[in-house]
């Protein structure tokens, strides 16, 4: 199937309903083949999926946000925040604009297990690409990340507070500086944090600030 053959679109106008599509305590649903699409500048979210939504897939989409030059949260064009949404799957897709392309956290109180971000393109974010914070085992798996930003404290991937995370065969390519990877993650002994078969490339003006991939904080990294 083509996902431009269904487009879904909104203009939001309000914060609390700043979203194209919502997951709202949802399970088990399968969203695939659609683009969907936020035009609204103001409040410019695509998908919001939380309040304990589990074993969803969201895959083969066009997923469009804004085109903005703003670290606000309310442009990120998939969020999950602050809940406790576990099994979730996401899965080549196309992430388009936005502040963040894609904003996935749980809780200090509740760790998320069991997320999937693979197969990914992430395009023209323009403060962070990928965010994740607060999970257990997440697989970030053969996503590819560019962008246009002018941003120089651009993220490609950041991960904040991850217990033994995954990230395996990305590709990201930086214009303007920024991080490729920046991981505050731990694991164990038996668990470590994996980050294997990536390729990160920064180019940008001299003197500007670039990390291909950043160990923040954390143990038992397996490189």
């Amino acid at each position: 199937g083509d996902s431009t053959g269904v487009v879904l679109t909104w203009s939001a106008t309000t914060s609390d309903r700043n979203y194209t599509m919502q997951l709202f305590g949802a399970d088990w649903f399968r969203i695939r083949k659609m683009t969907l699409r936020a035009t609204n500048t103001t409040y410019g979210r695509v998908v919001d999926l939380g309040y304990d939504a589990h074993y969803n897939v969201i895959e083969n989409n066009i997923l469009q946000g804004v085109s903005v030059t703003n670290t606000d949260w309310r442009y990120t064009v998939l969020l999950s925040g602050d809940f406790r949404d576990s099994a979730n799957v996401i899965q080549n897709n196309r992430i388009l604009n936005g502040s963040y392309g894609l904003y996935w956290s749980g809780s200090p109180s509740a760790f998320e297990p069991g997320s999937i971000i693979r197969n990914n393109i992430f395009e023209n974010s323009y403060y962070r690409a990928l965010y994740a914070a607060y999970h257990d085992g997440l697989i970030i798996e053969g996503n590819k990340i560019t962008t246009n930003s002018s941003n120089t404290n651009f993220y490609g991937i950041w991960l904040s507070v991850n217990n033994n995370p995954q990230l395996l065969r990305n590709q990201i390519l930086l214009t303007n500086g920024g991080y490729g990877m920046n991981l505050s993650a731990s694991g164990t002994s038996t668990l470590p944090v994996k980050v294997v078969n990536n390729f990160v490339q920064i180019n940008g003006p001299v003197g500007t600030v670039s990390y291909g991939i950043f160990a923040n904080s954390g143990s038992y990294h397996e490189f």
